[in-house]
Formats: structure tokens, C-alpha cells, sequence
């Protein structure tokens, strides 16, 4: 018998599925870590390159901030060497107008004072016979050369040390505050000798 397709419809045939075989899960595992590993792969050296870069900023920074203590530490050491030469200079002009004293205690201190580096007096004045003193200094050793030196001219006798402490002025700047006081002895301008007798007249 023979069977007539009315609806004039082709037949659908249909086929079924391809067979998932272990190759082919194989190719699809392989893929599939592929994509992962591009996945994790490529933003992880995109981060390392970025963190190798701020390391190399980082480093540089450092070194600049090192080089920038360095300029520091020497503009400090600088504008403390000034400080001291200004304050030298004033105490030498001071004492130069000060009218406390006669003119040769005052050019006396004064060559004492420049025979010991980084020591300054501050005020001077006289009571009776003693000179008092107020100074600073950058060690001890150089108040005991001033000190010394005092003595050395043999005009300044007697020379008592009456105060010293240390006075942290500034970071790093470190001073040696006095204060002493002295006898001082000028010596004399040469007396004129005696005019000689006149010769009595003989009798």
C-alpha cells in the first residue's frame, strides 16, 4: 500500500547527538584554563608593571629626600657659622662703644677674645676693682682657653669662675653659657723721673 503525503510537508528526520568523546572534553578543559589563565594573567602583570613603577618612584623619592636632608644639614651648619660671625662682630663693636671701661681693658679683651675661636662675651662691666663677664661658647675646652688666656696677658689676675651651664639654643646647636669675673691690672704709663736737685751754691 502506498502512503500519500497530503500536507506536502517533508518529513523531518532527526539525528542524534554527536557523542561527547574524552578528546574533545580535553579540548574543551584546555580552552576553558586558556581563557582563565588570560583572564587572571593579563591583569596580574598589568598590576605588576604598575607596582614595579611606584617601587622605582618610591626609591627615588627616597633618594631625593636624602639628598634634601643632606642640603639641609649643611644650610643649618651655614646659617649657624653666620649666626656666630654676626654675633663676633657685635661683641667686638659693643665693646668698641661701650663706655664701662678704659680703653685698654676693653682692646685688651678684645685680642683675647679673638685668640679663642667660637666664644663670645655678652655684657661686660666693673664692679670696683673686678671685671664681670657674661659669655657663651661652643665647648667647655674653649671657655678654659679663654680662661688661659686671660691669665697669659698678666693683666687679668684672679680670674674665678662663677657659673657654667649648657644651653640647647636651637636643634642641634649646642652652647656653653658663663659667667666669671677678674682682676684687672693695667700697667701704668712709664713715670717721669724726679728732676735733679739743683747745685746749692757754695758759700
Amino acid at each position: 500500500m502506498m502512503r500519500i503525503n497530503l500536507l506536502g510537508i517533508e518529513k523531518q528526520t532527526f539525528r542524534a547527538p554527536a557523542e561527547f568523546t574524552p578528546a574533545k572534553q580535553g579540548l574543551t578543559f584546555g580552552a576553558a584554563l586558556l581563557v582563565a589563565a588570560l583572564a587572571v594573567g593579563i591583569p596580574y602583570r598589568i598590576l605588576s608593571g604598575q607596582i614595579a613603577g611606584i617601587q622605582v618612584e618610591l626609591d627615588e623619592e627616597r633618594a631625593e629626600e636624602r639628598r634634601l636632608a643632606g642640603i639641609k644639614a649643611q644650610i643649618m651648619q651655614y646659617q649657624a657659622q653666620q649666626q656666630q660671625l654676626n654675633s663676633r662682630i657685635n661683641t667686638i663693636n659693643q665693646l668698641r662703644r661701650s663706655q664701662t671701661g678704659p680703653v685698654q681693658l676693653l682692646n685688651m679683651l678684645g685680642v683675647v677674645v679673638n685668640q679663642t675661636p667660637n666664644l663670645w662675651i655678652r655684657t661686660m662691666r666693673r664692679q670696683g676693682a673686678r671685671v664681670l663677664l657674661n659669655g657663651e661658647a661652643s665647648s667647655v675646652d674653649q671657655i678654659a682657653d679663654f680662661i688661659e688666656n686671660l691669665k697669659k696677658t698678666g693683666l687679668f689676675v684672679d680670674v674665678q669662675m662663677r657659673e657654667s651651664f649648657q644651653d640647647n639654643v636651637a636643634e642641634n646647636v649646642v652652647r656653653f653659657k658663663f659667667n666669671l669675673d677678674c682682676l684687672w691690672r693695667p700697667v701704668g704709663p712709664p713715670q717721669p723721673a724726679a728732676p735733679a736737685a739743683a747745685p746749692r751754691a757754695a758759700g
